[in-house]
């Protein structure tokens, strides 16, 4: 495959026929990872011809999911060279108000663990460990233990947590937000609940990921309503398309 890869990149017009037969036969996903990835680094001349006849494939689901982050990087690349520049202004617009499993369905396919758990680890932007254990590494405990997650949750389900943490809230991590009586608002996680008082667990400022209660007596509440996720919102903008596919291998695979 990196073999093929090269031939394109160093010889796109005599191998411009195979890479459009290995991606219309769409049965060999390391290759086809290789094709896209290539085509980001051509010119439009040579890349928009082989681009373009995959989208068909892509609107009619036929091609193969675990490809598609790297078709959509390529298409990306090259968004403001027609005809690909109509396909990819429609495909932004269906993604508005679309559900997270299609509008990220790319993160579905098959990712690579052990990027993804650099991804969880390591990556400054996401910073999943100040909030998340696995395995017993981590410090946050804002979030719930991910430890053997992928026995427990579909790939769909840990997609959707991801990219829409207000969607559903783990159990025993219900975000609520108390109006008070006096004018002021709590909000956290609810943590326990007795017959006179809340424990909301809130996020301490000190970037540890650590909770501190707050008890809230019921008599002071005018107003119990859902509140946000302490997860922000936003993960599918910050995480490539490949850093997110990796990620969710990597909690499916925690099991």
């Amino acid at each position: 495959d990196a073999t093929f890869a090269w031939w394109l990149r160093i010889q796109p017009d005599q191998a411009a026929a195979a890479a459009a037969q290995e991606l219309a036969a769409a049965n060999n996903v390391r290759r086809m990872r290789a094709i896209f990835q290539t085509l980001q680094e051509l010119p439009a001349h040579v890349a928009v011809p082989l681009l373009f006849p995959t989208v068909q494939q892509f609107d009619t689901q036929q091609l193969p999911v675990d490809v598609q982050a790297e078709f959509l990087d390529a298409i990306e690349t090259h968004r403001e060279t027609p005809p690909l520049n109509l396909w990819w202004d429609r495909y932004l617009a269906q993604l508005t108000d679309a559900p997270s499993e299609l509008a990220y369905r790319f993160a579905l396919g098959k990712g690579n663990a052990e990027q993804g758990s650099r991804v969880f680890h390591l990556n400054q932007e996401a910073q999943c460990v100040r909030c998340h254990r696995i395995n017993h590494q981590g410090v946050g405990e804002a979030g719930p233990d991910l430890t053997a997650l992928g026995s427990k949750q579909s790939r769909a389900y840990l997609l959707s947590a991801i990219v829409d943490p207000n969607r559903d809230f783990a159990p025993g991590y219900e975000a609520v937000e108390l109006s008070l009586r006096d004018g002021s608002t709590i909000s956290g996680v609810l943590r326990s609940e007795t017959r006179d008082e809340w424990v909301i667990g809130q996020l301490e400022e000190s970037g540890t990921g650590e909770i501190q209660d707050v008890r809230v007596l019921k008599g002071n509440v005018r107003k119990r309503t859902r509140g946000q996720s302490t997860m922000p919102e936003g993960y599918g903008q910050i995480l490539s398309r490949t850093e997110l596919r990796d990620l969710v291998e990597y909690l499916s695979s925690s099991r």
